[in-house]
């Protein structure tokens, strides 16, 4: 890289290819081809080609030379940049953008040390000889082309099929940079780096709040949700008090080029590059929809990923073994854990029972806990149980609805079993409503428990039920089988037993939540695998409103008056209950375990790296997530499928990590609006 003078004194940056690429014919035609790509780009914010020699004894490429620091430098010797300068690096950035991809390149390359700050807008340089590199025959098998920090998720997935998108999503991370003074997906090595970019939600504390919408956007990890360049200018042009620095900053005359260096041959390749697109396969990106964009000034605060236990908001984290004691040596993780009293009652995805502390986390599981061994398994409770309730098979039997059982109520306060019952029947199903314990077994009977004591209240046979449900004390709802003549709910009241109303014709169904005068329950349709959302009325079982039609496998629940949906793909969605319409939609930036919690106007989603995410009921508004929390040598997809362990009281949140913990985390105040 040469600093030349043309003889009209207009300075310029020439590169020169050297050996051993001179040599090389095919090297040759491709620096050629991108010569004249690179020629094909102008605009106010590149460095256009002044000439170039593609076919002597020493090719080489002259460009219009920027002085000025590049937006790395820059940020290393001024620290990060004000609100405003940051609004106008991206508008020029944008602008950049738009001109190269008019021209049907992809830079790939993007990045703080490819942006020259000029007294007259930002440069974006290094895309001539990268292209190259890139080329047919010239990258390496399985070589990634970009710099890690500020790649984006196809870049490692599928490099060899990327669009312009990936353009805009190093953009969204130039300008967290610059805010900053970091990228959104630190790492303490390139794998970490790369699997914070395709896996975990960026790191976007700092940035300002005017500039959230564009690069939430900008960071979608589908290339088709992200915007393009010209819609990018639009949104950065609709802000009012978008204005342009009136006082240009006198800069220390260099000779020495702050342009990136030529690309090397490295079996990781770090280079900057262009590529020139001869098909787009991905469809055209969508506008991002600027309701769903945060309401509030308030920004989502984010746990910093080094702020772990005994820092940052953890209040505890306890490692979880097998619950044979000390002598077994197997980590654990869990599948359920419910808050019961003053202690944490969680279960083994591969069975047992365990009882930690919930003030700080001490594993405190009792004999009479670790003799059930891997055979007993955890109802849901309701929230203000102050029993656990619990079923074990007994031994030398396998397993299942015929098979005899014991219900045992456990006592967290005194760490002992409060009373148990014996089911020669087996148990089937249960469930614990108000101040009642009710099991259904394979014989079609439902039998009603005292919660406290377990004295036996009353005893009813109902025909043709496949499954047991309950939504509020006020009765109870009961699932037939699609092979009974007459399949369908009955509406069971707890008290007595009596059958209020049934429904006919539904079957694969399950509850999902009550309002004052409905009830909101799921019908699977195996062979289309989709689920429709039913509504019927209490007081007769009518069906009310039109039926919700979701995907089988998306998590649902229920929050006042709207449906919270998290979908197989993340993206989490609130639905209008009456009109079935979404009120909102918002992505969770990660894999989601099927683990979704709505409280107190509140919904969190648990992910596979054990981060939390805490949103907004009634505006989707992302309020706070937490660290990621998983062992970096396991494949947190490897821990379970469907997990029911968030619990929240009051501010602090109780679940598992993706590491073999139990932890409990409390937000700061700032996350927790009207603490």
């Amino acid at each position: 890289m040469y600093l030349a003078t043309s003889p009209s004194g207009r300075r310029a940056a020439v590169k020169v290819i050297r050996d051993p690429y001179v040599a090389d014919e095919k090297f040759r035609v491709r620096f050629a081809r991108e010569v004249a790509a690179a020629r094909a780009v102008s605009g106010a914010f590149t460095a256009p080609v002044i000439d170039a020699e593609t076919s002597g004894d020493m090719p080489w490429m002259a460009t219009l030379y920027v002085e000025g620091p590049s937006l790395a430098d820059h940020v290393a010797q001024e620290g990060p940049m004000p609100a405003d300068a940051v609004w106008q690096l991206a508008s020029g950035l944008a602008e950049a953008l738009r001109d190269i991809h008019r021209a049907d390149l992809v830079h790939r390359d993007l990045k703080p040390g490819n942006i020259l700050m000029a007294d007259d807008g930002p440069r974006v340089i290094d895309f001539g000889i990268s292209r190259a590199m890139a080329s047919e025959g010239i990258t390496q098998t399985g070589a990634v082309i970009g710099t890690p920090p500020f790649m984006a998720p196809e870049q490692f997935r599928t490099p060899k099929e990327l669009t312009n998108s990936a353009d805009v999503f190093a953009f969204g991370s130039v300008l967290v940079y610059a805010a900053t003074g970091r990228s959104p997906f630190e790492g303490e090595t390139a794998y970490a780096v790369a699997w914070n970019v395709v896996h975990e939600p960026p790191d976007l504390q700092g940035v300002p709040d005017s500039l959230l919408p564009v690069v939430n956007a900008c960071l979608e990890k589908e290339a088709s949700a992200r915007p393009t360049a010209e819609q990018l200018l639009e949104l950065l042009g609709s802000r009012a008090y978008r204005r342009r620095s009136a006082t240009p900053r006198k800069r220390r005359r260099t000779a020495r080029l702050r342009l990136a260096g030529v690309a090397s041959t490295l079996a990781l390749l770090i280079t900057g590059s262009v590529w020139v697109v001869s098909q787009r396969s991905d469809p055209p990106p969508t506008k991002p929809d600027k309701a769903a964009a945060p309401r509030s000034a308030a920004r989502p605060v984010h746990e910093p990923a080094a702020a772990l236990q005994p820092k940052g908001w953890a209040l505890w984290e306890t490692s979880v073994r097998g619950n044979q004691g000390p002598e077994d040596p197997e980590s654990a993780d869990m599948s359920t854990c419910l808050l019961v009293g003053d202690g944490l009652i969680c279960m083994g995805d591969t069975g047992g029972v365990f009882h930690f502390a919930a003030a700080n986390g001490e594993d405190i599981t009792p004999r009479a806990l670790k003799e059930m061994g891997d055979d007993a398994y955890m109802m849901r409770s309701a929230p203000e149980a102050r029993l656990a309730y619990l079923i074990r098979h007994e031994e030398d039997t396998a397993p299942g609805p015929q098979s005899p059982a014991t219900l045992y109520a456990y006592d967290p306060e005194r760490r002992t079993i409060a009373w148990k019952q014996r089911m020669p029947e087996g148990i089937d199903g249960a469930v614990h409503v108000g101040e009642q314990v009710l099991t259904f077994t394979a014989t079609d009977t439902i039998q009603a428990w005292n919660a406290t004591t377990g004295s036996e209240k009353w005893t009813r046979r109902v025909s043709g039920t496949e499954s047991l449900f309950i939504r509020g004390a006020a009765a109870v709802l009961t699932a037939g089988a699609e092979q009974d003549p007459t399949p369908g709910f009955q509406y069971v009241n707890p008290e007595d037993g009596s059958t209020i109303w049934r429904h006919r014709g539904l079957h694969h169904a399950g509850a999902i939540g009550e309002t004052s005068d409905t009830l909101i329950v799921s019908v699977h349709e195996p062979r289309t695998r989709t689920q429709r959302i039913v509504q019927l009325a209490k007081r007769d079982g009518e069906t009310v409103n039109e039926p919700i039609g979701l995907n089988s496998r998306d998590a649902v629940t229920l929050a006042e008056d709207k449906l919270v949906v998290l979908r197989n793909d993340g993206l989490l969605r609130a639905l209008d209950l009456v009109r079935g319409k979404e009120v909102w939609s918002q992505p969770s930036g990660g894999d989601p375990r099927e683990d979704l919690l709505v409280q107190d106007g509140r919904v969190y989603v648990q992910l596979l790296g054990g981060d939390v995410l805490c949103r907004d009921v009634a505006t989707g508004k992302e309020l706070w997530r937490s660290a990621v929390r998983r062992d970096p040598n396991d494949d947190p997809r490897d821990h379970g499928g469907t997990v029911h362990t968030l619990a929240v009281r009051g501010d602090t949140v109780f679940t598992t990590s993706a590491r073999h913990s139990v932890f409990a985390i409390r937000p700061p105040k700032s996350a927790r609006p009207g603490s």
